[in-house]
């Protein structure tokens, strides 16, 4: 019984020997294959830093610069640009890579290189302008050339997915904090009705509001941010959304993040055909689009 014992564990034994030895070499070949894919890529010569990106995706055209290490949307530098998109162009543009470079290959119009898909011109801090051209798809990849066309190479598709965006997806929108009924504190609401101006305060520390602020935490946790009417609005301009002085309602908020008591303060106007309202931040420049219906408990003053 004991010998029967002695064999169950040297058998273990080896059996836990093997995988351990299994699971090191798999390893080891998954180390070496990722180093030989890597030293198999090509880099690519383009331009160190760069101060402006520019092309054409779904026939809109995209401009982009750099000012003072920020980057803009060159036709209009109001524009609440999220950097982290252009960061992402820049570092695939300037860390370019092709799976192969094509020797004694076709012409260039057998790439689809004389009049290419996509053309990125990028432009480097000292001045000097490079294109690239990407031309057709061959297999996963695309075919590309850049400057004078002398060398052919094919990269992988990830070259354009930095540029598939349009330019809504690429703004720094506002964000609407979420905020329910056990974290509404307050709630102050400013608005014109009927030639009066009103004003109407809830508070959840008064018994007589708890029902009030229900309802009002339940409409403010309805509001959404994703709409954009105009990206920056500002003095007449405001006029055309209601959202003047004059006319519009300030909705102003207190109210718990965790531990933290915090304030908002936003802005609604007109209501535009579609059945919506608009909405700012009063800090913003951004005006938005929200349904009426959402908001209407907020200006439903009694």
């Amino acid at each position: 019984m004991k010998k029967r014992m002695w064999i169950l564990l040297a058998v273990l034994i080896v059996l836990l020997l093997c995988y351990i030895g299994i699971d090191k070499w798999t390893a080891a070949q998954e180390k070496k294959r990722a180093k030989e894919k890597k030293s198999e890529t090509i880099q690519v010569e383009t331009l160190n830093e760069l101060s402006g990106i520019a092309y054409e995706y779904n026939g809109e055209k995209f401009s982009f610069i750099k000012v003072n290490g920020v980057w803009q949307y060159e036709p209009d530098p109001d524009f609440p640009l999220e950097q982290s998109y252009v960061d992402m162009m820049e570092d695939a543009f300037t860390n370019l890579t092709a799976v192969r470079e094509l020797k004694d290959g076709d012409t260039l119009e057998d790439y689809g290189l004389v009049d290419p898909a996509y053309t990125i011109t990028l432009t480097g801090t000292d001045g000097t302008v490079l294109p690239l051209y990407i031309g057709n798809a061959a297999e996963e990849d695309y075919y590309m050339t850049l400057g004078e066309k002398e060398k052919i190479y094919t990269v992988g598709s990830s070259i354009l997915s930095c540029i598939q965006y349009d330019l809504n997806a690429m703004m720094a929108g506002d964000t609407f904090p979420i905020i329910g009924s056990g974290s509404l504190k307050s709630i102050s609401i400013e608005m014109k009705k009927d030639s009066k101006q009103l004003t109407m305060e809830y508070s959840s520390e008064k018994e007589e509001d708890q029902e009030q602020i229900t309802a009002l935490a339940g409409a403010l946790g309805a509001i959404s941010l994703t709409d954009c009417a105009d990206y920056h609005a500002a003095g007449e301009e405001l006029k055309t959304y209601g959202l003047d002085e004059a006319e519009r309602a300030v909705v102003s908020v207190v109210y718990t993040n965790g531990d933290e008591e915090t304030s908002l303060v936003f802005c609604i106007g007109a209501e535009d055909d579609g059945g919506n309202r608009y909405v700012k931040l009063e800090e913003s420049d951004i005006v938005y689009r929200v349904s009426a219906d959402t908001l209407e408990s907020l200006l439903d003053v009694k």
